[in-house]
């Protein structure tokens, strides 16, 4: 396999330096890794092929991918359960624009059900709850940033 040119700011295109694999290799490796990753319960993998190195950590390790994040759940005082951020990012409470929120104080919820969203990256993460019950308060403001694992709504369990 021959190594992939490299483009400069000029528009030419410039070879790798002696040592550096083909791009298709590195991009190979990269995937290897994070399939690797995807098998096992590692959370930052360093691999190095010829002098590329690259490193790749995860955050969550929890969920199976594509699987809904249901936050976590912790006594929120009072025998409430708050309901956490899945990750750092910022808090929606509703599915788009304009749209009524999933959720408002006072609404009855079941296990599993959405009660807002975290945008990370681009990515839409639900926040779902695993308890059944009554919302009883909501910590966080629409379009608020939050950290992971930052209560974001209260639930009293029924």
């Amino acid at each position: 396999m021959e190594p992939a040119s490299l483009a400069t700011h000029n528009g030419r295109s410039a070879e790798p330096a002696p040592g550096t694999p083909a791009l298709e290799t590195v991009i190979d490796a990269v995937a290897a890794v994070v399939r690797a990753m995807d098998d096992s319960r590692a959370t930052r993998v360093r691999v190095r092929v010829g002098e590329t190195q690259i490193e790749v950590e995860s955050a969550e390790r929890e969920r199976a991918p594509g699987a809904p994040a249901v936050a976590d759940t912790e006594d929120g005082g009072g025998g409430q359960v708050a309901i956490s951020a899945p990750v750092v990012g910022v808090f929606y409470r509703g599915p788009g624009p304009g749209e009524p929120p999933f959720i408002e104080i006072g609404s009855t919820v079941s296990a599993g059900q959405q009660l807002g969203i975290v945008e990370a990256m681009k990515l839409m993460n639900p926040v779902v709850t695993d308890c059944a019950g009554v919302v009883r308060a909501i910590q966080a403001e629409d379009g608020e940033i939050v950290e992971y694992a930052q209560p974001l709504v209260l639930v009293e369990p029924s």
